[in-house]
């Protein structure tokens, strides 16, 4: 719960200080990374880190002037309900930092876990 915590936190100063919205993958890559531990545990952390940050996001903009546009986008894919529209971007970003992290999570114990078995 540390780590998703850490995680959301820097994504938050990331997300909140530049402009790019692919944060949510690089950083719990390198939490998977440079945190070792298991594939379900480097899933987690990106999941909770990303999801939360975005849902806080769409949250916001949802009570804010976004409404709207939210309810535009949802009558335009045909959803509905612009509650729909948030539904899939949070999940969408909290998959995205999930595998993410998973993926830190692995290539860490393939490359330095073998590098350690051979010598």
């Amino acid at each position: 719960m540390k780590r998703a915590l850490l995680c959301l936190i820097c994504l938050f100063i990331l997300q909140w200080s530049t402009p790019f919205w692919w944060w949510i993958v690089v950083v719990p890559l390198l939490f998977g990374w440079c945190f070792p531990g298991s594939a379900w545990t480097g899933f987690r952390t990106g999941m909770l880190g990303a999801g939360v940050l975005w849902l806080s996001a769409a949250l916001i903009m949802m009570v804010t002037k976004s409404a709207l546009i939210a309810g535009r986008v949802a009558a335009a894919i045909g959803v509905g309900r612009p509650v729909f529209v948030l539904a899939a971007a949070v999940l969408t970003a909290a998959l995205a930092g999930g595998f993410s992290g998973m993926t830190g999570s692995l290539a860490r114990r393939v490359f330095l876990e073998r590098k350690a078995t051979q010598a």
